[in-house]
């Protein structure tokens, strides 16, 4: 299914398809009493069986004039050289809400129907098939685009935002049981066809570099002073006000409603600014940053063993680990709320939206072993250990990669605190699975029952 204006007269249908038939030469004569029923060979009957398959390959083109057709009215078109496949078009008035209002437009439907004749013989049904059925459509006036209006006037959030963010993003066809693929040329799309194995190029997240502000993990693992951090730390949130500001200018020409949700997105922009900068001027308290410093050394270690096991070498020889910028600003943004257990972030959830492999692991790994080190740092009695930090893993093969790197931070923090006893506690740092898993159980339902 396609959009067009009213200027749109012609549609040129590049069609292409594969009919098989059987080698009936190559066949042979079988008995019916003797045809084992249970055979696996497919074209074996209880009168023949036919030879290797053979494919035709087939292709023609159809041109329909739509200028004239009825709306709501089916129209048919033989496929030359078909036997009996057809084009059915239909065409229908529709409204587009855009913006700027509503604009008309023309939907125009198109099917290959099958009409061919099956055999009276069972064993050649299937040469009435058409098989790998392609379709292609070549229009005279630019495509309509067709935008997705669910967030123009929603009062969802997510849908508010949605709409904004992929407000340049526009489909020109609609595949029916298959994908389609669309040719720009000059801005405009004047060709789609149809595409049983779509693909789409997913861009890696690569990070900005901000100079002024340190993210070497063991670097900022060996802070001395809340000075040195807030040095070091500083300049993340002076740039991020910068960006802030700079992203003012162009929520201008946006229509109004588009513009209350940029400027609300910028709002939180600026709370989410004012949190980062909460968490450095925590780190004036020396339990937290020592917590701070011991999850950084932990987090170095275990993205060094990790890059050393990948690339086969010693892991001292194995880069100075860095955080991302966004990952850094994860956890500084959250260190107020894991501290303060009485603060109002406690309320908050902060979802981590990235494509696989831009390091949302690696920054939630950071603020859980933050949280691990600040309770025995605030409580190294063994009475009071239990459970601190709650991982739930989907059902696939991702989980083994994400138990590998909890599992290498474990060990790390477990390392640390072996350094030292008198700080971390004697008890040891462990990541015990809920469940049945390897044999252990920690979570019990009513009467006992383990879940």
């Amino acid at each position: 299914s396609i959009l067009v204006d009213a200027d749109t007269r012609h549609l040129d249908l590049a069609l292409s398809w594969g009919d098989y038939t059987p080698d009936i030469t190559g066949g042979e004569e079988v008995d019916k009493e003797e045809a084992d029923p249970e055979s696996e060979d497919a074209t074996s009957s209880g009168r023949f069986r036919f030879g290797p398959w053979k494919r035709i390959p087939r292709a023609e083109r159809v041109s329909l004039d739509i200028s004239g057709m009825e709306p709501g009215k089916p129209v048919s078109e033989p496929v030359p050289n078909s036997d009996g496949l057809t084009v059915v078009c239909l065409v229908r008035e529709t409204q587009l809400p855009l913006p700027k209002g509503p604009l008309d437009a023309r939907a125009v439907s198109l099917f290959i129907v099958n009409r061919r004749q099956p055999a009276e013989d069972d064993d050649l049904q299937d040469t009435a098939f058409a098989f790998q059925v392609e379709m292609s459509v070549e229009v005279d006036q630019p495509l309509v685009a067709r935008m997705d209006p669910r967030g123009l006037d929603s009062d969802d959030w997510d849908e508010r935002v949605a709409d904004l963010h992929y407000r340049d993003v526009a489909d020109y066809a609609v595949g029916h049981n298959v994908s389609t693929k669309t040719e720009m040329a000059d801005g405009a799309c004047r060709r789609v066809h149809t595409e049983w194995m779509p693909q789409a190029e997913v861009e890696r997240v690569e990070p900005a570099s901000i100079d002024d502000v340190e993210f070497g993990m063991e670097v900022l693992g060996a802070i001395a002073e809340f000075e040195t951090a807030k040095r070091l730390l500083g300049p993340l949130v002076e740039r991020y006000r910068v960006w802030i500001r700079e992203q003012h200018a162009p929520i201008g020409p946006l229509t109004d409603r588009r513009r209350e949700t940029a400027a609300e997105l910028l709002n939180r922009a600026d709370r989410a600014a004012d949190r980062i900068q909460a968490g450095i001027d925590l780190l004036a308290d020396e339990q937290v940053l020592e917590a701070f410093r011991t999850a950084n050394r932990a987090m170095a270690a275990a993205a060094r063993r990790r890059r050393a096991q990948e690339e086969r070498i010693a892991p001292s020889a194995a880069p100075p680990p860095v955080w991302r910028p966004f990952q850094l600003a994860y956890i500084l943004m959250n260190l107020r709320g894991i501290a303060d257990p009485t603060h109002v972030e406690r309320d908050f959830v902060d979802l981590l939206f990235f494509p696989t492999g831009g390091g949302k692991t690696e920054a939630y790994l950071g603020l859980a072993a933050f949280t691990l080190v600040l309770r025995r740092l605030r409580d190294p009695d063994p009475v009071h250990r239990g459970l601190s930090v709650l991982m739930r893993y989907t059902l696939r093969l991702l989980t083994l990669d994400q138990l590998g790197r909890a599992a290498a931070l474990v060990c790390a923090l477990e390392l640390e605190r072996e350094k030292n006893p008198e700080l971390l506690g004697p008890s040891p740092v462990r990541n015990r699975p809920l469940g049945r898993t390897s044999g252990h159980t920690q979570l019990y339902g009513p009467e006992g029952r383990p879940w």
